[in-house]
């Protein structure tokens, strides 16, 4: 692994542990007063799982800026091969000090995938939710308040530094997460299948009080015998 490519990985996990940390207390408090606005905490645990993605990324696979020349781009690819191909002083600082942009978070999403296929069935359904609610918790004018989503980021981010813990960081920079997250992240799945029965439960008992179509909204496709509800477990 060259020199470049462990800095610049370290650099990253360390900017996202920042974020996580703060994330992460701010996430407890939502918890704990469920009336407080998710964004700046959303907006945290995003940015903290942009960053650890382009950890892994930068790791495994130097070229993940979006402008660099051509001159580092031969030289990045030949460290693959070659771990002492020189670079300049000045190459070394850019690369080193995020000089450059990188990839865009879809982009950055996608060569995760390319690099990890192994991720890529339990991380594609966060794909769309990450997103958006990063989007939204760093442009919005208006407050999020939806705690399922944050939770569901949160666990997201702790799948993600546990990877990192596991194969990426040494022990002596890795995060180490209070007891409070920690129960958090192992007791998820479980409270997240709990959470889905409820809903199930409730849906079945909506659905016995259908009595007859008056209550429900119909629609005229010209078929007298057509009647359309709104499924239960939808609503």
């Amino acid at each position: 692994m060259s020199s470049v490519a462990k800095l610049l990985s370290t650099k990253l996990f360390s900017s996202g542990s920042e974020y996580l940390d703060v994330g992460l207390k701010l996430f407890h408090q939502n918890i704990d007063d469920k009336s407080k606005s998710t964004q700046t905490a959303s907006g945290n645990i995003c940015i903290a799982i942009e960053l650890f993605i382009k950890a892994i990324i930068a790791h495994d696979a130097l070229p993940f800026y979006s402008q660099i020349s051509q001159t580092i781009a031969v030289k990045l690819a030949a460290m693959n091969v070659e771990e002492d191909y020189n670079l300049t002083n000045i190459e070394y600082f850019e690369l080193t000090n995020m000089q450059f942009n990188t990839v865009e978070l879809d982009k950055s999403i996608g060569m995760l995938f390319i690099l990890h296929p192994e991720y890529k069935e339990k991380a594609s359904a966060y794909k769309k939710l990450l997103r958006t609610t990063r989007n939204d918790s760093l442009h919005s004018t208006i407050p999020g308040n939806d705690l399922n989503e944050l939770e569901t980021l949160v666990f997201l981010s702790l799948s993600l530094l546990e990877i990192l813990n596991a194969k990426y960081v040494s022990k002596s920079f890795q995060f180490k997460l209070d007891r409070r997250s920690q129960g958090f992240y192992e007791t998820y799945d479980d409270r997240k299948s709990q959470r889905f029965k409820q809903k199930i439960r409730k849906a079945r008992e909506e659905a016995k009080k259908i009595n007859h179509p008056n209550e429900y909204d119909t629609e005229d496709f010209g078929d007298w015998t057509t009647w359309v509800v709104d499924c239960p477990v939808c609503i």
